[in-house]
């Protein structure tokens, strides 16, 4: 028989949604049967896995989140996992009790810095990470903000996100992706990727597009993505001829191939996801100090870092990049390898599957 094991998630977008996707995909593959407790409109494309529709409130109500911790032990007690493992901090705090109350092992996984929380809700945090039988952080960043909410550093485990380079080995020409994109040819590229929320910083880079406007030969600033920052960007981009918003795209290996450099200017970073799609993509990175960031870069080695909010040095730091094709290509193939070595799915995977059969009871594999 299968393994059956319960993912919980709370409405998510991004980087969450693309660590489920590529997590269940791998365990799938490696014969376990994984099912989601998920909002009812949560959907993987391209994955066929069982969905039990969860109602998360995301307002800071008590009485609803209580609901919440019932709905979610009779789901667990009607569907009978051998292993819960939610994503997220707040899926954490609901699931914690909910996995308690149906005797059943229990991970959670913190994928972005954790904030500073009131002190019940630290209290509360303390005493879940206390239910669970890993802690998994997805960068030492992450780990570092737990353990300054008061979880001991022992009780964590950090598993990097891993995806599966093969799209970015693949790449179409420079040429083609930029036709496909309806882009200029000879003009510099510089392109950024996420989802348009004021910690991702876009803001912040439409101020550096602008001053690099003003220089002899401006380069195209390109940001793919939607978000809830999305209207007041085009608001600021408006009166910059070289800046476009391309809304979300449906892949975006084309826009990877068609930069000459990836910008990632976020305000805070658990990991940086796109971070490591560039490095696949052997492209140049310019990123801000910040979070998982300096990890995954190495504090510069495998890419220029910049202070988070502020524009000049951004604006600076791109300028350079491109005015020396030399330095851009410096480090793009020690980047790539280090990438192939601790961030792709394969690896992200196996080190999930080690954890959960340590938590798992020995019989479960007899």
């Amino acid at each position: 028989m299968p393994t059956r094991i319960a993912l919980v998630t709370r409405p998510a977008v991004g980087g969450i949604r693309r660590h489920l996707h590529t997590l269940i995909s791998g365990l799938q593959q490696a014969g376990w049967e994984p099912f989601l407790l998920a909002p009812p409109d949560f959907v993987l494309e391209g994955l066929s896995v069982p969905l039990y529709p969860m109602t998360f409130s995301l307002r800071q109500n008590p009485p609803e989140h209580i609901r919440t911790v019932f709905q979610l032990s009779r789901r667990l007690q009607a569907c009978a996992p051998q292993l819960v493992h939610a994503h997220g901090l707040w899926a954490a705090l609901l699931t914690a009790p909910a996995a308690w109350r149906a005797q059943l092992p229990f991970v959670f996984t913190l994928h972005n810095l954790v904030p500073r929380l009131s002190a019940p809700q630290r209290l509360f945090f303390q005493w879940a990470a206390k239910r669970a039988g890993r802690i998994i952080a997805v960068s030492e960043a992450v780990a570092h903000s737990a353990e300054a909410a008061g979880i001991p550093s022992q009780w964590m485990e950090v598993i990097p996100n891993g995806i599966d380079p093969t799209p970015f080995l693949q790449l179409p020409s420079r040429r083609e992706a930029r036709a496909q994109l309806g882009l200029p040819l000879e003009r510099p590229l510089v392109a950024s990727i996420g989802r348009l929320s004021k910690e991702k910083g876009f803001d912040v880079l439409l101020a550096a597009a602008r001053q690099l406007a003003m220089r002899a030969v401006p380069p195209l600033v390109v940001i793919a993505g939607d978000g809830p920052e999305r209207e007041s960007l085009v608001q600021q981009a408006s009166s910059l001829e070289n800046v476009r918003l391309l809304g979300p795209l449906p892949s975006v290996e084309p826009l990877y191939a068609a930069a000459d450099i990836v910008v990632i200017p976020s305000r805070e970073e658990g990991q940086g996801i796109v971070a490591i799609e560039a490095m696949f993509a052997r492209k140049a990175i310019v990123a801000t100090a910040v979070g998982g960031l300096m990890e995954t870069l190495d504090r510069g080695r495998y890419g220029r870092l910049v202070p988070p909010e502020d524009s000049t040095a951004l604006a600076e730091a791109i300028e350079t990049l491109l005015g020396d094709p030399a330095l851009r290509e410096h480090s793009i193939e020690a980047a790539f390898q280090r990438a192939m070595a601790l961030y792709t799915a394969d690896r992200m995977i196996a080190r999930h599957l080690t954890l959960y059969r340590e938590l798992l009871p020995k019989k479960i594999f007899c």
